[in-house]
């Protein structure tokens, strides 16, 4: 999925400016946004982070898979502590993503 959404996924130049003026846009200034394409800034910079979350999760969950893998202790600790982390990041992105579709 990654692969078929990362094209419209790119960054531009408005995608910034619309970033910049989200605040507006929260406070119910919704005319001052400019022009996107088929995903706003928000959007875009809600995938990178999804994209990056899930690339570091799978890679922390290598380091817990003590059945194929004899790494030391402090690597799967090390591993454990990230894995949690991005995971409760990436919920709380979730939250986030679910508050903005229903506001």
């Amino acid at each position: 999925m990654f692969f078929r959404f990362k094209e419209l996924n790119r960054r531009e130049p408005a995608d910034r400016e619309w970033l910049d003026r989200v605040g507006g846009m929260m406070d119910g200034n919704v005319n001052n946004m400019p022009e996107q394409g088929k995903y706003n800034g928000g959007q875009k910079a809600m995938f990178w982070a999804m994209a990056l979350c899930m690339l570091l999760l799978f890679v922390s969950g290598i380091f817990l898979w003590r059945a194929y893998f004899s790494l030391p202790v402090d690597v799967v600790r090390l591993g454990a502590v990230v894995h949690a982390a991005i995971a409760a990041i990436m919920i709380a992105m979730i939250f986030v993503h679910v508050y903005a579709a229903l506001w």
